[in-house]
C-alpha cells in the first residue's frame, strides 16, 4: 500500500476523542497531532512506531515521550491500544501526571500509569505502583503502596 502512512496517521487523527471526554460527537475542528523524529508503520504487525521527541496533542490533552507504539485492529484499521514509554509526560487542563509507561485501552477507556507514577492538581498529588483512570466511569484504582497528599484550602471557610 503506497499511502499506509498516511491511513495510520489518519486513523490516529479521526480518534481524536481517544483521551477527550467527549465520544462519538467530534467537533469539526477537533484534531489530534502526533509528531516525532521518526514513524515507522509495519502493517503486518498491525502498528506503528513514533520514535524521538514525540507530542501527542490532542483536545483536553497533551502527551509527552521518547517513544509511543499504537496499536491496530486487523479488522478495519481502528486504534486499539497507545502505548509510550521513557519518561511519560500528561498535561490535561488542571492535572498533569507522569510515569514510565503509559498504556490507554480504547475499548475500555481506560488509562494505566506505571514506573513510579504520579498524578498532580495543584498541590495535590497521588503516587503509587500503577495508577489506573477509568474514564467512563470516573474513578481510578491505585495498586501497591499508595500515597495520596491533599492540601486543604485555608482560605475556604473566609470565602463563605
Amino acid at each position: 500500500m503506497k499511502n499506509t502512512p498516511s491511513l495510520l496517521l489518519s486513523l490516529i487523527l479521526a480518534h481524536g476523542s481517544l483521551f477527550s471526554a467527549e465520544k462519538e460527537k467530534e467537533k469539526p475542528e477537533t484534531q489530534t497531532t502526533v509528531t516525532s523524529e521518526q514513524f515507522k508503520l509495519d502493517m503486518g504487525r498491525h502498528e506503528g512506531l513514533f520514535v524521538g521527541n514525540v507530542v501527542l496533542t490532542a483536545p483536553g490533552l497533551k502527551l509527552r515521550a521518547p517513544e509511543m507504539t499504537v496499536v491496530f485492529n486487523e479488522k478495519d484499521s481502528k486504534v486499539e491500544r497507545l502505548v509510550a514509554k521513557g519518561g511519560v509526560e500528561i498535561e490535561q487542563p488542571e492535572k498533569t501526571g507522569k510515569a514510565t509507561q503509559v498504556d490507554y485501552i480504547v475499548a475500555e477507556d481506560k488509562i494505566v500509569l506505571s514506573g513510579s507514577p504520579e498524578i498532580n492538581q495543584g498541590k495535590n498529588k497521588i503516587t503509587g505502583n500503577t495508577i489506573t483512570i477509568y474514564r467512563k466511569d470516573n474513578r481510578m484504582d491505585i495498586d501497591g503502596r499508595s500515597r495520596v497528599l491533599i492540601f486543604e484550602d485555608l482560605n475556604s471557610d473566609k470565602k463563605k
